[in-house]
């Protein structure tokens, strides 16, 4: 099998991943970071300010560039490893798109899907993989913060704000969720009060975002938004 689907309740971090990957691919990854090889790329959804609703998702540009990295083998490790985080943020088109390559796969790469909405994902993709099931993953990021709290962490020094930020960094998808939070609460205060210190905290929450969308250095992305906000 060459692609995977990881449904999961909460939050994955790279341990829980790494204990997945090591019984599908039999690699050791003990001294592998997820977030910094080589041969390992990371996909994540994107925030697009021309949408009306600017929604995050993953694109069929996205997925033609994964087209174009699956031509080359891997440089150290045994496979090439492609993880798609909140993979039911594909648009349509992307998972149309995705499906040719899955149609023909190289030996050498494996292509992780992770979702907490399997049923977003095309039956064709879903039969397609094989599908691994999470139950009583550890509770992690809340979904949904109400704007109290949001606000208590707003009103923090910069000191209690970085410590804050730690237990981001320990998790992509973690800062991503909590990201989008901010993102949705600013939007909302914006519409209460059009000042510029919120459009100004808006716009570099949404950098922020899309620098992690884009699998920039996670704790320089989350150190840098703590200073600004």
């Amino acid at each position: 099998m060459h692609s995977y689907i990881i449904s999961y309740q909460n939050a994955i971090d790279q341990n829980q991943l790494k204990e997945i990957m090591v019984k599908t691919l039999g690699l050791d990854l003990s001294q592998i970071n997820l977030e910094n090889n080589a041969d390992i790329f990371n996909i994540y959804p994107e925030i697009n300010e021309k949408t009306v609703n600017k929604t995050a998702s993953i694109k069929i540009e996205k997925i033609r560039n994964l087209k174009n990295q699956v031509n080359t083998a891997a440089l150290k490790l045994a496979y090439k490893i492609f993880l798609i985080w909140q993979a039911d943020a594909l648009t349509l088109a992307a998972q149309n798109s995705f499906l040719k390559l899955l149609e023909e796969p190289e030996e050498y790469v494996k292509i992780f899907l992770l979702t907490q909405n399997l049923n977003k994902l095309l039956p064709t993709i879903q039969s397609r993989c094989q599908i691994i099931r999470i139950q009583n993953t550890g509770y992690k990021m809340q979904q949904k913060l109400e704007d109290q709290e949001i606000e208590k962490f707003l009103a923090l020094n910069l000191f209690e704000k970085l410590t804050f930020a730690e237990k981001l960094e320990k998790s992509r998808e973690e800062a991503l969720i909590f990201l989008k939070q901010l993102i949705l609460y600013f939007r909302k205060q914006i519409l209460k009060e059009n000042t510029s210190q919120n459009i100004r905290k808006l716009k570099k929450t949404q950098t922020a975002y899309n620098d992690l969308s884009k699998n920039i250095n996670l704790k320089l992305t989350i150190d840098n938004l703590m200073i600004e906000l």
